[in-house]
């Protein structure tokens, strides 16, 4: 039987999975706008058609609503 030792047992230096998530979330954010400037230098991504746009999620709504809206600024 597995057991943990104290060498495995999560220490306060180590990120728990939720300090993870929270980082991912934030590096979302911060990478949207230059996701955006990338798709800019696409024609089919300069002048978006929002009727012809759908956006989806699993999860990450303020990532995907910030997306929506950084591409609208365009």
């Amino acid at each position: 039987m597995a057991s943990i030792g104290k060498n495995q047992q999560r220490t306060p230096d180590k990120t728990s999975s939720l300090d993870a998530m929270e980082q991912e979330i934030h590096n979302q954010v911060e990478d949207l706008p230059a996701f955006v400037r990338a798709l800019g230098k696409y024609d089919r991504f300069r002048n978006p058609d929002p009727s012809s746009m759908i956006f989806t999620g699993s999860g990450d709504s303020l990532a995907s609503s910030l997306f929506a809206h950084y591409l609208s600024q365009m």
